[in-house]
């Protein structure tokens, strides 16, 4: 648990230096919180389901609580320029936004 929360704090620096504002995600899921801050999304499923987040492709996996520490992307479900990202259950899982080329 110890290095999850180094890889945390290393992530915030790295990613929410120049972030001044949250964008909260609509998932329509009443389990699934999640929000976006500068280069880094967050999503927390309370739910005892895994459940979908939908982010733009090309979102890199960072980090997740859940058992596995794997962060499963769900790439045959595209919708436009937006691909969904499992979020295990009862976890919170980190991705980041790299920018388009």
């Amino acid at each position: 648990m110890l290095s999850l929360y180094r890889e945390l704090a290393r992530l915030r620096k790295r990613l929410l230096d120049d972030a001044h504002r949250v964008e909260w995600i609509e998932t329509g899921d009443r389990n699934l919180l999640a929000f976006r801050a500068g280069a880094l999304v967050c999503a927390t499923n309370t739910g005892d389901e895994d459940a979908l987040v939908a982010l733009p492709a090309g979102a890199r996996p960072l980090l997740s609580t859940a058992s596995s520490p794997s962060v499963e992307v769900i790439t045959s479900s595209r919708r436009g320029d937006l691909v969904d990202n499992a979020v295990p259950a009862n976890s919170t899982s980190w991705w980041e936004l790299v920018p388009r080329s």
